[in-house]
């Protein structure tokens, strides 16, 4: 592998955390900060009290919560 290659090779997605990647529309490698920008605009769009579905929501939460408990493990 070049070292060009190194850079822009993004690690993969852990499968176990592959519904919750795709339930906050991230893409692996996402970082800490775009897991938290990518949580925070989901939030806003699908909280009940601005319309959405509570169980919905509940998933949300749920998968960031996984998600930034495993970069933060992994880091």
């Amino acid at each position: 592998m070049h070292e060009q290659d190194k850079m822009t090779t993004h690690p993969e997605m852990p499968s176990h955390l592959q519904a919750e990647y795709s339930l906050l529309h991230l893409q692996a490698g996402a970082s800490l900060a775009e897991v938290r920008t990518r949580y925070r605009e989901l939030v806003k769009l699908y909280h009940p009290d601005a319309g959405g579905h509570h169980a919905y929501f509940v998933a949300l939460q749920q998968a960031y919560e996984r998600v930034v408990d495993y970069l933060q493990r992994h880091g």
